[in-house]
């Protein structure tokens, strides 16, 4: 497998996507799959024009992004791009209507990539829709139809923290409610993967005693907005309607505890006027959770931790790229370190294995052990051979 990156800092959208694929051209004319990640302040459909006038026959995947990752930089309003020249067999397809039935999407996407395929064996790259949809259900759909021999990695689109709409790319499309993925079939693992986020519990355990999708009604048997603002001692009444711009909610997301000592995060969307939370993806009736903190030492950390993990599952063999899906709400808590996490990842892996990735709304991988699952404020980092 060859991998070439480029990136594109055009102010025009088409010259950025034609700017981001003549890099990546220098070092790979033909590849066999383009991952392409975008700012919305590029218009997208430009972007793709200007990839397409470079590769013009290549499957391509991607999706709007809140920031870029290339090479040891961070980036804002530019597109990056990563051409993969392979052997591998590669497959593409998309999902639609994400936020009309999540599974269902999920199982739409999957079967699109196994038609003929007897048992499937591989790695999926995958983004979907970050501002709707249920992720656990998506990935469950996913995950029931491709088996336990894919591995699901990826993130779900941003908007430069509006919230409000984002993008998929799937090939000559732009969409949005959608999933995209490429599918790339190998007998043998293709990369290795390491994912934390760094939080640790910061109040005592609650129970959710109702709730239905990503939606959560009841703490503790109290509404679900009361129960979670109890833990900080606001001196002024608090209402649903002021919940997202409370620092809080961005900085002390829900953590339920898994198999081994991870927490699976949950970052919040919104509060309702029936005192309901809205989370980006589901956490059952009867879970039991906790609020969560972080700071920035042990975000830095999770970012060397999650890249050891990665490295490790190598064993011995040279990594030829590193993917980044790292949750944009950390930017929250490193402000102008946030930098610090990619240098961690660079430390890990070299200063000669290039860096590609975004920042999302959510990730998407695999623990060591059980199924694939939907994060929050986690990184995921995927090393390439």
């Amino acid at each position: 497998m060859e991998i070439a990156i480029g990136i594109g800092e055009e102010k025009q959208g088409f010259e950025a996507g034609k700017e981001a694929a003549k890099q990546a051209f220098k070092k790979i004319a033909k590849p066999n799959l383009v991952i392409l990640f975008s700012s919305v302040s590029l218009n997208i459909p430009d972007v793709l024009r200007g990839v397409r006038e470079i590769f013009k026959d290549c499957q391509i995947i991607g999706c709007s992004s809140s920031k870029e990752i290339a090479f040891d930089r961070v980036l804002d309003n530019s597109c990056v791009l990563m051409a993969i020249s392979s052997s591998l067999t590669i497959k593409t397809g998309v999902g639609r209507d994400f936020s009309k039935d999540a599974r269902k999407a999920g199982e739409e996407l999957a079967n699109s990539l196994i038609e003929g395929v007897k048992e499937p064996r591989g790695t999926l790259f995958l983004f979907s829709d970050g501002v709707s949809g249920n992720g656990t259900q998506m990935v469950k759909g996913i995950y029931n139809v491709l088996g336990p021999y894919v591995h699901l990695l990826g993130g779900a689109a941003g908007d430069n923290c509006q919230f409000l709409k984002t993008y998929q790319i799937i090939n000559d499309e732009v969409l949005t409610d959608s999933i995209v993925a490429a599918l790339l079939l190998s007998d043998t693992p293709i990369a290795g993967v390491g994912i934390k986020h760094g939080f640790t519990p910061y109040g005592d355990p609650m129970v959710i005693t109702k709730a239905e999708g990503n939606r959560i009604y009841q703490l503790d048997g109290k509404p679900a907005f009361d129960a979670y603002i109890s833990h900080f001692k606001f001196k002024e009444k608090i209402e649903p309607i002021d919940f997202r711009k409370i620092e809080e909610t961005h900085t002390h997301p829900l953590g339920s505890p898994q198999m081994g000592e991870e927490y699976l995060i949950r970052h919040f969307v919104c509060a309702n006027p029936d005192r309901s939370i809205v989370c980006s993806a589901e956490l059952p009736e009867n879970s039991v959770v906790r609020v969560m903190k972080a700071t920035k030492n042990s975000l830095i950390s999770s970012a060397s931790f999650a890249s050891k993990e990665a490295l490790a599952s190598l064993k011995g063999k040279k990594a030829k790229a590193v993917l980044i899906f790292n949750c944009i709400s950390r930017v929250w808590i490193l402000n102008d370190e946030a930098g610090k996490e990619i240098d961690e990842v660079k430390k890990v892996f070299g200063e000669d294995v290039p860096l590609f990735g975004f920042y999302t709304f959510g990730e998407i991988g695999q623990l060591k052990e059980g199924p694939p699952l939907f994060h929050n404020k986690s990184i995921v980092v995927c090393a390439i051979i």
